[in-house]
């Protein structure tokens, strides 16, 4: 990764939203292009 990709990723937020209608938890990240669901929370990030 070149120097200039680093400091593009280095700091970046991630959004956590439940879809009760879906009843999932939904992780977004639009700088990072990060969109991923799981059934728990917990599932997201470990």
């Amino acid at each position: 990764m070149t120097l200039e990709q680093q400091e593009k990723y280095s700091s970046f937020a991630i959004r956590f939203e439940r879809d009760d209608e879906a009843g999932v938890w939904i992780a977004v990240s639009e700088k990072i292009g990060l969109v991923m669901e799981d059934d728990s929370l917990r599932g997201l990030y470990f």
